[in-house]
């Protein structure tokens, strides 16, 4: 899918070293040409140093593979193993089958096979990858196997590649013998802003896209980012392509590389005055100077304030997600409703706070048999009428009786015994207005007593 939609036959930037991606800035040129002479005339002990992720294993296979077929070589990834392991190791990657018990029965059996090669007109090579995890021990064993040699000539080249503490370790006291019998060294140093530029463009090519994928401030931001490490390039650009894919985006603008780099954990670790610096005009200038007696001037550009404003406003990663809350926050519609809403929300709570507030109807108790409830009369206005009085007391004693009849028809209140329709007594209205409450509970003694006082 990612291919598809940006027109690519195969994925830029994968983290595998792939020759088919190898780019060359002058610096790895320098070194694969150094490192190619060096073996081709049996210059002995090589080293090639530089910090991780610099490329050095793509430079490694790159020169194997310019070396074939008459350079038979043999690399080593991790050679942090016993002595005789390490033995057996590099026999069987020179297919040579036998193994050995002893020191001695390798170092027979390693001089046979580069006589052999001898014979055949054809130079061996051994390349021990991540030297820095060697030991001054087996730092020695290496100088044993350099030693080999026939008729003057050296029978087998050995390039140690490592990072920058492999330096440090060959400047150790035990391995001064050592030291001195290197011929040859080079060392890659990260890319510069216009060798990252052309580095992404190049491995873009190759992958089938001509189109720029990546705005020249991305680009910028890709190399403050990454500090011209083609490792972290690579992740970073990766990264970048699956955003623009999810975000239905043609082009990685530098706002996205902020993202993509937050994302990674990856922080700016350019000064400002580097970073004011870094545009057309720096890329415009050589990257490196031609090699000299004299050391070339220094030259100091100025900065201008607005190139140190620009420089300050993208010195850290922002994340877009929340650039765009704030761009939102800050819309002067936005504060509008916001308002709006406020002054309905304190509108409202005047207007209801105004409201009469109406008593709740309580629920009628239900109370067992033999209890009497609690009745609590509340006065009645003096300004209440008779009237009205009657008609409530009319209602109190309708509840007395309810017969069920068919629709249409109405009930009369009868007394049980005569079967007579019973008259509503008027209670008296005292002097005073206050009519007392009438409560109404069903409970059978009581109408027997009324039944027995009717009698």
């Amino acid at each position: 899918m990612l291919l598809e939609y940006f027109n690519l036959n195969r994925k830029p930037f994968q983290l595998i070293a792939d020759p088919r991606f190898l780019y060359l800035a002058e610096q790895h040129k320098k070194s694969l040409e150094n490192l190619k002479n060096g073996i081709l005339n049996n210059r002995g002990v090589l080293v090639l140093t530089g910090d991780v992720g610099t490329g050095k294993t793509s430079l490694v296979h790159a020169l194997v593979e310019a070396l074939r077929p008459d350079v038979y070589a043999a690399v080593i990834p991790d050679p942090s193993l016993e002595e005789i392991d390490l033995f057996n190791f590099i026999g069987h990657t020179f297919r040579m089958w036998t193994e050995c018990r002893t020191r001695s029965e390798c170092l027979v059996a390693f001089n046979v096979l580069l006589k052999s090669l001898l014979e055949k007109s054809r130079k061996a090579l051994l390349v021990l990858d991540e030297a820095q995890r060697l030991t001054p021990n087996r730092l020695e064993q290496v100088q044993l196997l350099s030693n080999l040699a026939s008729e003057g000539t050296k029978l087998l080249n050995i390039l140690l590649v490592g990072q920058n503490a492999f330096d440090a370790l060959l400047q150790e006291s035990p391995l001064r013998d050592f030291t001195q019998q290197i011929t040859i060294r080079c060392h890659i140093e990260p890319l510069t802003p216009g060798e990252v530029s052309a580095y992404v463009h190049h491995r873009l090519k190759i992958a089938g896209c001509d189109q720029p994928l990546f705005d020249p401030p991305a680009l910028e931001r890709i190399f403050q980012f990454s500090s011209g490490y083609p490792c972290l390039i690579n992740n970073l650009c990766d990264h970048c392509l699956l955003t623009a894919f999810v975000w239905h985006l043609k082009q990685v603008d530098a706002a996205m590389v902020n993202e993509c780099a937050a994302e990674l954990n990856l922080i700016n670790p350019l000064p400002e005055a580097a970073v004011a610096l870094i545009g057309p005009a720096a890329q415009s200038v050589p990257d490196r100077p031609a090699a000299s007696d004299t050391p070339p001037p220094q030259v100091t550009a100025p900065i201008r304030p607005e190139q140190t404003a620009s420089a300050l406003a993208q010195s850290e990663p922002l994340n877009r997600r929340s650039a765009s809350w704030q761009n939102i926050l800050g819309k002067p519609a936005f504060l509008l409703g916001a308002l709006v809403l406020l002054a309905l929300a304190i509108a409202f709570n005047i207007v209801a706070s105004r409201l009469p507030i109406q008593p709740r109807p309580m629920p009628a108790a239900i109370l067992p048999d033999g209890v009497a409830p609690n009745v609590v009369s509340e006065p009645i206005s003096p300004a209440a009428t008779s009237q009205e009085a009657q008609s409530a007391t009319s209602q109190n004693l309708n509840l007395a009786t309810h017969t069920m009849l068919p629709d249409g028809e109405t009930a009369t209140p009868t007394d049980a015994a005569s079967e007579q329709p019973i008259t509503e007594a008027q209670p008296p209205i005292p002097s005073n207005g206050i009519t007392p409450a009438v409560v109404v509970v069903n409970d059978p003694q009581i109408d027997d007593d009324q039944k027995a006082i009717g009698e």
